[in-house]
């Protein structure tokens, strides 16, 4: 989390077929990636050996995705967001689906796109939605916990089908990405029905460091009605983020 990242803001969503039985869960992660990354193949060596359904990149640029390196180990470029500035997003994973890109709603400093996608997971519709929040940094902090409010809207004011593409008023909300926050900062998302993975499985991680600084800024959040297990953090090579991976299930 650094000046570099004094830019935009992005989200997306995805339509689709049914990513699980009723029983099975889901595999969902995020990771925020090295923007200038020399070695796609790495980096998408690292993001299969997660093995996730549904994975959200931030920071995706073209330097550091490779549609063919991806596809070399299982995955697929699901929604192209790369932008060769740190602000691009990515959707990657095992489901193909319809998808949207839309304005932000909210303004500030450091805004951007948002992207969309709605898919079956067991019998529930859902939307997921990967974000990359502005960071708390001296130009961007002042959007930030507008961007938050703006996502809790988006939930509680049911405006899903209004603002989102193909997402519908209803569906259940996967949220996940760098939302350049801690939990404090994101308790407007838990007033609204959703509940961050890590915390229903009892973990409190860390994501991002600085020296002795440490802090959780990349969130994967359900509906509080689901399950989550086996929440951990995962390396991405080059970054100076973790991901979060976690299994899902709809309650």
């Amino acid at each position: 989390m650094s000046a570099r990242f004094a830019s935009c803001t992005f989200f997306l969503l995805v339509a689709g077929p049914a990513l699980a039985a009723d029983s099975e869960p889901v595999v969902v992660a995020t990771a925020h990636l090295k923007g200038e990354s020399d070695d796609p193949r790495a980096v998408a060596e690292s993001l299969g050996r997660v093995g996730a359904d549904l994975m959200v990149l931030t920071e995706c640029t073209r330097k550091a995705v490779a549609a063919e390196t991806l596809e070399a180990v299982g995955m697929q470029l699901l929604v192209d967001g790369r932008d060769p500035s740190p602000w691009g997003i990515c959707l990657v994973g095992k489901v193909e689906g319809d998808t949207a890109v839309v304005p932000a709603l909210w303004g500030g400093p450091c805004v951007g796109p948002m992207a969309v996608s709605r898919m079956t997971i067991g019998t529930k519709k859902v939307a997921m939605i990967g974000v990359h929040l502005p960071p708390r940094v001296p130009v961007c902090e002042a959007s930030t916990d507008g961007a938050v409010l703006a996502l809790a809207g988006l939930v509680k004011e049911g405006r899903l089908v209004r603002d989102l593409g193909p997402a519908r008023v209803g569906d259940a909300v996967i949220l996940a990405g760098d939302l350049g926050s801690q939990k404090k900062q994101l308790d407007p998302l838990r007033a609204v029905g959703l509940a961050e993975i890590g915390e229903k499985a009892g973990r409190t991680l860390s994501t991002w460091s600085m020296g002795p600084v440490h802090q959780w800024l990349d969130h994967v959040f359900v509906p509080a009605s689901w399950s989550a297990a086996q929440v951990t953090t995962f390396v991405v090579p080059g970054s100076d983020h973790q991901g979060v991976v976690g299994l899902v299930e709809p309650g």
